[in-house]
């Protein structure tokens, strides 16, 4: 969830929790990638690619925003320039958005649970 709280930064916190497992990151592109289950914790580090850090940008807010995305949007148009279905394709998205959008419904509904594979083979 973006927050509109104007004297907080702008990385993001983000949580996941399954019914056997937690993870979360601190910082939604740089991570540390934080796993939790009931065999232990682990600590992923997400580092950019040496190139991502060595761009020109500057070290302001316009600077991380974009160094946040380039990766992404590399990747994107290497895919295109060579002819070839960007990774992840339209697919994921979809997926993604099914993801969210079932999420929003449940917390609109006062947290009833929305069966995702039951919707999927009604859609498909």
């Amino acid at each position: 969830m973006w927050h509109d709280i104007l004297s907080r930064g702008s990385t993001r916190r983000v949580e996941v929790f399954c019914q056997e497992g937690f993870v979360w990151l601190e910082d939604e592109f740089r991570g540390p990638l934080h796993i939790q289950t009931s065999a232990g914790t682990e600590v992923r580090a997400c580092p950019s690619p040496a190139w991502v850090d060595e761009l020109p940008l500057a070290h302001d807010e316009i600077g991380l925003a974009l160094r946040a995305y380039v990766e992404a949007d590399r990747g994107f148009v290497d895919a295109i320039t060579q002819g070839r279905a960007p990774d992840p394709g339209l697919e994921v998205a979809l997926e993604a958005h099914r993801l969210v959008d079932a999420a929003y419904r449940s917390a609109a509904q006062g947290g009833q649970p929305i069966d995702l594979r039951r919707e999927g083979a009604t859609q498909g």
